[in-house]
């Protein structure tokens, strides 16, 4: 169970079990002379609060020796101060209930174990708080995989981390450039791996099982960018144990993009940007692009018993390549286990041999997903964008379609999906936007439908302004939404099921007000609620009683000169009564 931190201004009491922690005391008397490492030690030794004055300048403080942290512990930066292990130690060995670094820089540590940055033993829990850990390394003497950890090595604790960055660390010989996790739990979010490497599995992440009952690990709001591996998962390598049932991992709004990974010592490559073995595996609103992989899997490899979801996710643009026709799987490969897709978007991937899109024969359900721009290098034309004709859950697009290519569902429509080229289309990633006369435009299985698309957009949306809200196929509902940036954009709006309507949208950048309309006939002829003048800075209206039934609305924004923007495509709600 995560600990709740609880300060009290008189005395600034830390609770813990029920017992009072010591405040350890600050570090440097206001000058930047003052903060030494033998002040660092004096501090350390009482647990608790650790902060620093050093003066307003960035400082930099080097340890010839690790600080062994035994009592529960927070060490705050405040923006400014960098342990750096000098090339020569790593800087933090955690053997306390709880560390928690905040604020802080940890550069240039350096081990021949594990955790060049930060070393965390058995049961010692470490968060991590808007920090950054750079230039980290760890080195094998010999070839290892159960080792590691460039910036952070934890074992059978939980990793916490928070709005931090994870640049330019290295596992040499051993897995996991920037974080190695031995049978434990982490909550990731809102962080940035970029540029690790690891010479072997995991180039940024890597575990090896969960905590025993119900373990976890969690990415929300992650980029993996340009990291790299060999083996198997250029940017992270997630692994769990058959004997951990009830254990999940879940990557959300995230990213993974420009992730390689290269052959090994035994020849393989597999997962340019994840690698996951064994149990359950959600992945939501998540782009891979740019990844690749020299053998399988150029965003992602899965095998071992594994049971994957993708639901609105994009893949595209990825590769399985060696440049001399061979290769498998440009965006997915599926080696065992289960796979399940969902509203999502595979585009313009690549294999050097077949199977551009995804490689496997069987155990793939696929729904609502869109197939396009496929491409594999055998000379037959043959499996281009799959390696087999999976379990087709409705509502699915493939295009290109040669005349020897294999249709990758059992009654797939066979027509190009007519996609607009990867982007920012609103939300936390960048997605492929349905083209206006798309006809995956309300083509989708509705039943199958998420409530909301890749964008965090309400589904399903009357999309062809026929009265009737459907699905779409892929992970972008089409809502005939311009970028808020571009003139005459219309805004967003959030479709709503409720006893009161609370209409919202998203901001244009150029309106000075908004203009809503409601009416119970989708033509507006006799808008039964109307109101201009709406304030810029509020993107949400209450609407006032209303009879119980179906509504229409719309909204467009207003320029200070009384120019009207494009209304918003037409969306619905309704009002039921008590």
């Amino acid at each position: 169970m995560r600990m709740r931190l609880v300060w009290v201004v008189i005395g600034l009491w830390v609770l813990s079990g029920g017992a009072p922690v010591r405040a350890a005391g600050v570090v440097g008397d206001g000058t930047p002379g003052s903060c030494t490492e033998a002040a660092l030690n004096a501090v350390l030794e009482n647990g608790g609060p650790v902060t620093f004055n050093c003066g307003g300048a960035p400082l930099t403080i080097t340890v010839t020796q690790a600080k062994l942290i035994t009592k529960e512990t927070i060490i705050d930066g405040g923006g400014l101060i960098t342990l750096s292990g000098g090339g020569q130690t790593h800087v933090l060995e955690n053997d306390s209930p709880l560390l928690t670094l905040r604020n802080l820089t940890i550069a240039n540590g350096y081990t021949t174990g594990n955790g060049g940055g930060v070393y965390s033993r058995w049961k010692a829990n470490l968060t991590i708080e808007n920090c950054t850990f750079t230039t980290n390394t760890s080195v094998n003497a010999v070839y290892d995989n159960d080792s590691g950890g460039g910036a952070v090595y934890l074992h059978s604790g939980l990793l916490t981390i928070t709005s931090s960055r994870f640049i330019n660390n290295r596992a040499e010989n051993s897995s996991g450039g920037a974080v190695h996790i031995l049978f434990g739990n982490a909550e990731i979010t809102d962080t940035i791996f970029e540029d690790n490497h690891a010479g072997g599995y995991g180039g940024a992440f890597y575990n090896d099982g969960l905590l025993d009952g119900k373990g976890y690990i969690r990415f929300a709001g992650v980029t993996f960018g340009h990291n790299s591996g060999l083996g198997q998962g250029g940017a992270a390598f997630t692994w769990m144990y058959p004997y951990q049932p009830g254990s999940r991992i879940t990557i959300e709004g995230s990213r993974f993009t420009g992730n390689t990974v290269a052959p090994d010592v035994a020849g393989d490559a597999f997962g340019g940007g994840l690698r996951h073995g064994n149990g359950a595996l959600d992945i939501l609103a998540t782009t891979f692009d740019g990844n690749t992989a020299v053998n399988q899997g150029g965003a992602i490899w899965t095998g071992d018993g594994a049971r994957i979801t993708l639901t609105n996710t994009t893949l595209s643009g990825n590769a399985a390549d060696d440049g001399a026709g061979s290769g498998l799987g440009g965006a997915l490969m599926v080696a065992g286990g289960s796979v399940s897709l969902t509203n999502t978007t595979l585009a313009n991937n690549r294999a050097g041999f077949m199977g551009g899109a995804i490689w496997g024969a069987s155990g793939i359900t696929v729904t609502n997903t869109l197939f396009a721009g496929s491409l594999a290098g055998n000379p037959w034309g043959q499996n281009i964008h799959c390696g087999g004709t999976y379990v087709n859950g409705g509502g699915n697009f493939q295009s290109p379609n040669g005349p020897d290519d294999r249709a990758c569902t059992t009654g797939i429509t066979l027509d190009d999906p007519l996609l607009d080229a990867l982007a920012d289309n609103g939300g936390p990633t960048p997605t492929h936007a349905l083209l206006a006369d798309s006809p995956a435009v309300d083509a989708g299985k509705t039943s199958a439908c998420p409530p909301l698309d890749q964008r965090g957009r309400a589904r399903p949306f009357d999309g062809d302004s026929d009265g009737k809200g459907v699905c779409d196929s892929g992970a972008v509902e089409y809502t005939g939404f311009d970028h808020p940036s571009a003139d005459n954009a219309a805004p967003y709006r959030a479709a709503q099921f409720t006893d009161h309507a609370r209409l919202t949208w998203n901001p244009v950048t150029w309106a000075a007000s908004y203009e809503i309309q409601v009416d119970d006939h989708h033509d507006f002829s006799s808008p039964v609620y109307h109101e201009t003048g709406l304030n810029a800075a509020i993107l949400e209206k209450q609407t006032p009683p209303l009879p119980g039934g179906l509504y229409y609305w719309r909204v467009r924004a207003m320029a200070a000169d009384g120019r009207p923007g494009a209304w918003s495509v037409t969306d619905t709600f309704v009002l039921m009564q008590p």
